[in-house]
C-alpha cells in the first residue's frame, strides 16, 4: 500500500467498528516480499475487522499484536506459512480465517484469544493442531478439513459444550476420486476454498476423546 491516505480510503465503518479491507489488492502491497505496509499496524485502536485475503503476503508481521481491538483477522487465500506468535494478544479476536494458505502448524499462543468463536484452517499444510485451543471456551465452529492431520489434540475436548460445527476430514490422496458431496455440485473451486469448504475429502484419524466430543 502506498501511504497512510491511501490506507485511511480502504477503511469502512462497520457498526462500532472499522472494517479495512485489503482483499485481493496485491497489487498495491509492497514488493518484492509481500508484506503488509507498517501504516496498518499503527491503527491499533481503530481496526476492529481486518481482511486480508487474496492476496500473494508471505509474512504477516508480529505487530498484528498491536491491533489491540481487532475482532476479525482474514488472511486467506494467501502464501503464508505461519501466523505471529502476537497472535495471541489479540484478546477480542472471535473470528479467525487463515484458510487456503501453507501452514504447517497453528501458533500455541492461539489459545490466549479467549473471545475466539470461529476457526477456520482448512486448505492448508497442517500436521497438528495447537493443544490450547481447549482453552477456547466459546469456540464453536472449527474448520480444519484437507490439511494433513494424523491426529488431533485431546483437548478438542475441553470445548465440547461449545463446539458446534467441526470439519477434520483429511486431504484427499491423488488419483482418488473427488466426487462432490451432495448439495454442493456446481460450486467453483474458488467459492469453496473462500467459503473455507475444500473439497471432498476422507477422515481423519481421531483419538477416542474428540470423536465424543463431535458427536451429536
Amino acid at each position: 500500500l502506498h501511504g497512510a491516505f491511501e490506507v485511511q480510503f480502504l477503511c469502512a465503518q462497520r457498526g462500532a467498528g472499522v472494517l479495512l479491507n485489503i482483499s485481493a489488492k496485491f497489487w498495491r502491497i509492497s514488493r518484492p516480499d509481500w508484506r503488509v505496509t507498517a501504516q496498518v499496524w499503527t491503527m491499533g485502536l481503530e481496526i476492529t475487522t481486518l481482511s486480508l485475503a487474496y492476496n500473494r503476503l508471505v509474512h504477516v508481521a508480529p505487530e498484528l499484536g498491536d491491533l489491540k481491538l481487532l475482532r476479525e483477522l482474514d488472511c486467506s487465500c494467501n502464501r503464508l506459512v505461519n501466523l505471529p506468535a502476537r497472535i495471541g494478544a489479540l484478546r477480542h479476536l472471535r473470528v479467525l480465517k487463515c484458510n487456503g494458505n501453507s501452514l504447517e502448524l497453528l501458533p500455541e499462543e492461539l489459545g490466549s484469544c479467549m473471545q475466539l468463536e470461529e476457526v477456520i484452517c482448512s486448505e492448508n499444510k497442517l500436521v497438528a493442531l495447537p493443544r490450547s485451543l481447549g482453552n477456547l471456551r466459546k469456540l464453536h465452529t472449527l474448520l480444519a478439513q484437507n490439511n494433513s492431520l494424523a491426529m488431533v489434540p485431546p483437548t478438542i475436548a475441553d470445548v465440547r459444550k461449545t463446539l458446534t460445527t467441526i470439519n477434520l476430514a483429511a486431504r484427499t490422496p491423488r488419483g482418488e476420486s473427488r466426487a462432490a458431496p451432495r448439495g454442493r455440485r456446481g460450486v467453483s473451486a474458488a467459492s469453496r476454498r473462500r467459503r473455507g469448504l475444500g473439497s471432498a475429502a476422507r477422515p481423519v484419524r481421531v483419538d477416542t476423546a474428540v470423536s465424543a466430543s463431535a458427536a451429536p
